[in-house]
């Protein structure tokens, strides 16, 4: 019996592992859909790895400038009505109605594919905005405002939205800087907290951005680099070439280092 139940797991753990490499390779068996080089910014170390781990992983971080305020204003969402009813969420009921809140609500969140693009308009286009607020709200008190760090936030900037990759790729074309990942999104009806919190303004719908696959696993010989790292690694900086096949699933072509590993 537990002979049998050896087998029995075994087996599972065998034919688990042949449908992951049978993904991997159709993953990767054709034209590559994205090559991009990314920064430590972007690609933050998630852990170190331990002696009995031959690699090491990343989280991949990007920006939602809908979402990323400095001041007491919102930018306008990129995710905005056109986007969401052409997503298949249902958009009849105005946002001003007293219907909206629970109308929207209720709304399930929807599957789609998002671009990310990589140091681009839209990165110079938040930092801009970060700045403005900055100055136009220096004389406010700072304990409630988030601080803008451009050295160190992703440059990497959530722009657009749709069902269809085909047609995502199709309105961004630049394989070089614009990502196009799965994910998961949630209509949204604003502003979210009371007038009395900050200036009345019309309410809005825009959406939020969930679930994007953010996980990346380096393997060797690649990882080989970020394990001789000393354990004191604040200063280093590195970047990672991307390619993400045609499952919109990403590996590792390339790593380089700005400063040198320890040998």
């Amino acid at each position: 019996m537990k002979l049998a139940s050896l087998f029995t797991a075994v087996s599972i753990i065998l034919v688990a592992n042949a449908f992951a490499l049978i993904h991997a390779w159709r993953n990767r068996s054709g034209p590559v859909e994205t090559e991009i080089t990314l920064t430590e910014r972007e690609l933050p170390l998630a852990y170190r790895s331990n002696d009995d781990d031959s690699g090491v992983s990343f989280n991949l971080r990007w920006i939602d400038p809908a979402w990323e305020t400095f001041g007491w204003e919102r930018p306008a969402p990129w995710l905005d009505q056109k986007i969401l009813n052409a997503l298949g969420f249902d958009t009849s009921v105005a946002p001003a109605s007293n219907k909206a809140p629970e109308f929207y609500q209720r709304q399930r969140a929807r599957r789609a594919f998002v671009a990310l693009e990589y140091d681009g308009p839209a990165w110079r286009k938040h930092v801009e905005q970060a700045e403005r607020e900055s100055r136009e709200h220096a004389g406010l008190p700072q304990a409630n405002l988030a601080p803008h760090r451009p050295d160190v936030e992703s440059h990497l900037v959530a722009i657009d939205a749709a069902t269809d990759a085909a047609i995502l790729r199709g309105r961004h074309p630049d394989r070089n800087a614009v990502i196009i990942v799965p994910a998961v999104v949630r209509i949204v009806l604003e502003p979210l907290v009371s007038a009395s919190q900050r200036p009345s303004r019309a309410a809005i719908l825009s959406g939020s951005v969930q679930e994007v696959p953010s996980s990346i696993h380096v393997p060797r010989p690649f990882s080989d680099g970020f394990r001789r790292l000393a354990v004191a690694r604040r200063g280093m900086k590195y970047r990672i070439q991307l390619r993400y096949g045609s499952s919109f699933e990403p590996w590792v072509a390339g790593v380089q280092f700005s400063a040198p590993a320890i040998p």
